[in-house]
């Protein structure tokens, strides 16, 4: 099956979902996840504004930010396939700090603090420190291979986050989030596809390998 296709069949079985299904299956996704060690021993968090076709990590990243953790968002960078991670401002209620973005998407606004791997203040933020990094897709394999929407955004930028790490001597672990619908035996994946450390859906949250 050709990528394209598996995306049309994905995005199928999501469409399927009801609005309730939807916001039912990320809150038990995302219970699975606050209840795990990767969570607790987590001191960066990696989410996204969710999109009505991707489940949702509100629960995550609202857990996060009452445990004091480091909390980023993505926003893309216009004309490219380029994004970026902003800091949440933990003086600002949730939520507030989002603006629509490209395509409909909320991205964090004006008022956030840009978190680039190539600054210093990322290196020293991130030094030594468990970074996880949730992420949303069409589709994911069994094996953590995932399928994008074919912008190269998070391979492009995983790149990037994983090279700043090894220099700071943090540890970065790939958390792939989806619909149980979106999981498949086997995904089509290209070498420099960034490959999942942990697949998180609302039935189950398992390590890969």
């Amino acid at each position: 099956m050709t990528k394209s296709e598996l995306r049309k069949i994905s995005r199928s079985s999501v469409a399927e979902l009801s609005v309730f299904e939807k916001k039912e299956y990320s809150s038990k996704a995302c219970s699975l996840f606050l209840q795990s060690e990767l969570f607790s021993t987590s001191d960066i968090i990696f989410s996204y504004a969710a999109t009505p076709s991707e489940i949702d990590p509100e629960l995550i990243s609202k857990a996060a930010l009452s445990k004091g953790k480091i909390l980023a968002f993505p926003k893309t960078v216009p004309g490219t396939s380029e994004m970026d991670f902003y800091l949440a401002p933990e003086e600002r209620e949730y939520g507030s700090f989002f603006a629509e973005g490209a395509w409909g998407i909320k991205e964090p606004d004006c008022g956030c603090e840009l978190f680039l791997p190539e600054s210093e203040s990322f290196k020293k933020i991130c030094a030594r420190k468990k970074i996880c990094v949730i992420i949303p897709g069409v589709a994911f394999s069994c094996g953590g291979t995932r399928l994008g929407h074919g912008k190269g955004f998070y391979d492009i930028y995983l790149e990037r986050l994983l090279n700043a790490a090894c220099l700071c001597g943090a540890e970065v672990f790939l958390v792939g989030m989806c619909f149980s619908c979106q999981l498949r035996d086997s995904v089509p994946a290209e070498s420099h596809d960034a490959v999942m450390n942990f697949i998180l859906s609302e039935k189950s949250f398992f390590s890969v390998g």
